[in-house]
This record gives structure tokens, sequence and C-alpha cells, in this order.
């Protein structure tokens, strides 16, 4: 009987590590002051299971591109200039999120969808607090705060 209980408590601890997300991009995600495209990307698609967790931010990026144009996001959501190793600002980080989750803006937002307009949806539903500027640059922290808040706007449904 003890051989049956550890061999189950064994593969359930098995199996859940299979699943977890990989530690070491969150806490590289979590140290950053100033996030990137790259890891902007890898939470996006990460959380949509649109790539792995082991996916790197360069990979991450990539397939972001190419996500975007298959979802058919506005133009502007990642700009030409945009790299893998560029910061965020918090407005663009906006516009990706409201893109990448299908959020429907305000009035304004769907006439003219483009990251002023994203910010401040997202700044109404309070998933961004008022006294944040939209051209700076935003902390790991505050992008794990900002995606882990976005549900509450769809309400609860991904």
């Amino acid at each position: 009987m003890k051989r049956i209980v550890c061999g189950a408590l064994a593969a359930c601890v098995f199996v859940a590590a299979l699943f977890g997300q990989s530690a070491q991009r969150i806490d590289e995600i979590l140290d950053t002051n100033a996030a990137t495209f790259g890891q902007a990307a890898y939470l996006i698609l990460t959380s949509l299971d649109a790539i792995s967790d082991d996916t790197d931010f360069q990979t991450a990026f990539a397939e972001m591109c190419q996500f975007a144009e298959q979802q058919g996001f506005k133009k502007g959501s990642i700009h030409s200039s945009a790299t893998e190793a560029k910061s965020i600002a918090m407005k663009e980080y906006a516009f990706l999120l409201m893109q990448a989750f299908k959020v429907r803006g305000g009035a304004m937002y769907r006439m003219y969808p483009c990251p002023r307009y994203a910010y401040r949806d997202l700044r109404y539903f309070g998933v961004i607090q008022e006294d944040i500027d939209p051209d700076s640059v935003l902390s790991g922290r505050m992008m794990l705060q900002l995606l882990g808040q976005i549900d509450t706007v769809q309400g609860g449904a991904k």
C-alpha cells in the first residue's frame, strides 16, 4: 500500500513540474526595471497558450509579430522600430493587451484604435492607476500586474 501511495505522490509531483511556468523567465521579468517588447510578447503569448513556457524572448517577439499579423492587429500595435530588446512604454503595452485579448474599448478606441486610447480605456477600467505616465517605461512587475488584471475587464474570460 505504501508503494502505491508513494508512487502516486511521485507521479503527481512529476506532472505538476511539467506544467509549471518557467520560474527563471518570470524571475528575469520581475527583476527588470525597463521591460522589453520581447518580454511583453512572452507574457502575452504564454497567457494565450500560443507559445510554450520555455520559449526565449527573441523567439517570442518574432512569434508575436506573426501572431499580430494573423489576428489582424491594428497598424501600430508593434511598430516598425520595435525590436526584441527595445523597452516598451505603458501605452504600447496597453495597446498590445487590448489587441491580444480582444478588449472592446470605448467609442474613441473603436473609431481610432491606437496606443493613446488603449491606455485611456485601461485607465478608465481601473487596470492602470491614474498617476502613471503613458510614455513611461514599464517595469517587469508592472507588466505582470497589468496582465493579471486584464481579465477583470473581460469578466474573467480570456
